[in-house]
């Protein structure tokens, strides 16, 4: 797995990228929106990066961003990689930990899910601070590189407390509404049934995705 690592960061190194500062992983919805605000783009399609998986879900480009946003040194991943395509958890995972190699010390995550929590409206914004993986599989599993994190990490804050206030001071500037949720991952393809739906929601999930965790 590490020589892997190492082959896919010489690779992007060598086309000019050089401490980034910020990851970001482009969900549905977001994808081509963002990467446009990213100045002095460069651009390297999936399929040329050594080891990495191949996006197959139509509306996810199969592209790795590096440029400036807002004064910081960016990567964004134009499409992610999903369980259900038949990739196992070390390939899906792999452009995390190559962003770690470079240098990225805060990664943003974004996703379409589906709602579960009944007080809240259709296509309004979550900040998840929790989550529930449902996946029955862990790219943790197997053997352990301590350069890549302990054996056994710590999961009772998954999500940067910090960063979360600093997105809700933002959005209650910006007056933008934003709820604070637990994301349930599953494996899909499929759609959950409405008794899934009762149970996901009866464990304490706000919401459901294919992705993320």
């Amino acid at each position: 797995m590490l020589n892997q690592i190492n082959e896919a960061v010489r690779f992007i190194q060598s086309h000019g990228i050089t401490q980034p500062e910020v990851g970001v992983i482009l969900g549905t919805g977001l994808g081509n929106r963002f990467v446009k605000e990213i100045k002095n783009a460069v651009v390297i399609n999936y399929n040329s990066i050594p080891h990495f998986p191949i996006s197959t879900v139509e509306s996810h480009k199969g592209k790795l961003i590096y440029g400036e946003l807002k004064g910081k040194k960016v990567i964004a991943m134009q499409g992610r990689f999903h369980y259900y395509e038949g990739y196992d958890m070390q390939q899906i995972t792999l452009p995390v930990r190559v962003m770690k190699f470079l240098g990225i010390d805060y990664l943003l995550i974004s996703n379409a899910a589906g709602c579960l929590n009944l007080k809240w409206k259709k296509g309004e914004l979550m900040l998840i601070n929790d989550h529930i993986n449902l996946q029955n599989d862990n790219p943790l599993r197997g053997e352990n590189f301590e350069v890549l994190g302990p054996r056994f990490p710590d999961m009772s804050q998954p999500y940067s407390k910090k960063l979360n206030q600093l997105i809700l001071g933002i959005a209650k500037k910006k007056r933008i509404k934003i709820n604070q949720g637990v994301y349930a991952a599953v494996q899909g393809p499929n759609l959950e049934t409405r008794a899934e739906y009762r149970f996901l929601r009866t464990i304490g999930a706000d919401a459901v995705g294919m992705s993320t965790v």
